[in-house]
Formats: structure tokens, C-alpha cells, sequence
């Protein structure tokens, strides 16, 4: 058997064995709020994706998973759902009671620095604006090159941002891209490397999807994601 035969086998039991776990979980009552948003360039297409008030944000793929540690903007969601339809949002204790809706924080908000750059003014990082450089695709690597090279209005401390800081600037209002188009005109509607790598045996790292938003797994030494450089600004 081929070896990259026998590597596919084994990553189809790592996820295998994962989603068993997870449904486990889901059945302990220890896991809520579920859903498997399409993922592109993971190899089996699935990520589980988590929203919590105790935890930003987890993202869980294939057997890799992290917990945010920084505050993520309102996503703008005021509406609550059962497994059909809009519901009126539910009291604690209530089913379906614990949405997205019924947790509220400062709404994403930003200015244009006019220099090339864009102040998140919740979170209070500076962002490249433009996508010039994104005429190519970059490995993980490239990308983090990139951002320890860049020169931009003044700064030379920019980086890749972590999978957190990608998630504060999707829009979830907004489709491919998922993203404030006054502030990111350009955006694609794409993957975009991050810092952050998987809790994994694979080499991967976490990419933010602005096709609808989401945190993918990707191989690092794959040329088929776009690179967006940050740095902390306050």
C-alpha cells in the first residue's frame, strides 16, 4: 500500500474516532450549540465550530482544537431559532435557550487610517487594508515571512494574526466575503493564514475561511491560502 494511502486511511480513523467522542459529549449534554460548516482544503470537509459565553469561540476539526483566549466582537445575530424555525428567544432552563442572540458585546467598529491601514477599534488591533499582495497564494511560512518583512505607514512589527484575531473581523452579515468591504475592499473570498497551529500529529495551521466565516485546518506547506498582516495598536 502507498504510503499517502495509508496516511488517508489513518487520518479517516483520527476523525472517526473524534466525532464519536464529540457525540459522546454531545449526548453528556457537555457540548451545545453544533454545527459542521463546509471546510475547504481540510481533505474530509467537516470542522465543528462551538459557540460559548464561558469560551470565546472553539473550533474543532478533525481531531485538532483550540480555545480563544481573546474577546471576539458581537457577531450581529439578534434572532433565535429551535431545529426549524425563528423562535422568541428562550429562558435559561428552557430548550434551545443559550444562542448566539442572547449574548450581546461591542459590535465590531473601525477606522481608515488613510495610510493603508484600518484601527479595530473594538479590539484595538491595526490591520493591513489592502490585498495587493495577495496577486499569489503562500504557504504557511510565506505568509509568516511576509508579515516579519513588511514595512507599513511607519511600522515594521507586523505579524500573522492568531485565528482569534482573524474571527474578530468576519462579518457574518455579509457573504464571500464575510467581511466590512468599506474597510476591506478587496478582501477575498478565501482562506487566510493564521499564527495558530493545531493541536495535532499533523503539521497544520489554522486558516480563517472568509467565503461565510469559519476556522479550517490546512497544511502549512500548502500554497492555496492569502496572508493579511496585523499588529497591536493599543
Amino acid at each position: 500500500m502507498r504510503r499517502g494511502k495509508r496516511k488517508d486511511i489513518k487520518r479517516l480513523w483520527t476523525i472517526t474516532l473524534w466525532y464519536f467522542g464529540v457525540f459522546v459529549l454531545i449526548g453528556m449534554g457537555l457540548l451545545g450549540e453544533v454545527s459542521f460548516p463546509v471546510a475547504p482544503g481540510t481533505g474530509f470537509g467537516t470542522t465543528l465550530s462551538w459557540m460559548s459565553p464561558r469560551v470565546d469561540t472553539w473550533h474543532l476539526g478533525t481531531g485538532r482544537a483550540f480555545a480563544a483566549t481573546q474577546a471576539l466582537p458581537d457577531t450581529g445575530q439578534d434572532k433565535c431559532y429551535d431545529d426549524s424555525a425563528e423562535i422568541p428567544c428562550p429562558s435559561q432552563g428552557q430548550l434551545f435557550y443559550g444562542q448566539d442572540a442572547q449574548y450581546r458585546r461591542a459590535l465590531a467598529t473601525y477606522r481608515d487610517n488613510g495610510n493603508g491601514t484600518i484601527s479595530a477599534l473594538t479590539t484595538g488591533l491595526l490591520w493591513q487594508k489592502g490585498d495587493s499582495q495577495n496577486s499569489v497564494y503562500r504557504t504557511w511560512q510565506e505568509a509568516s515571512d511576509y508579515c516579519a518583512s513588511l514595512v507599513l505607514a511607519g511600522y515594521a512589527d507586523w505579524r500573522l494574526p492568531t485565528i482569534e484575531e482573524l474571527g474578530s473581523i468576519v462579518d457574518y452579515g455579509k457573504f464571500y466575503p464575510a467581511v466590512d468591504k468599506t474597510y476591506f475592499p478587496d478582501c477575498r473570498g478565501g482562506l487566510y493564514w493564521s499564527s495558530t497551529g493545531c493541536l495535532s500529529i499533523y503539521d497544520d495551521g489554522w486558516c480563517g475561511g472568509f467565503s461565510h466565516g469559519g476556522a479550517f485546518p490546512t497544511p502549512k506547506n500548502r500554497r492555496d491560502s492569502y496572508v493579511r498582516c496585523v499588529r497591536q495598536e493599543s
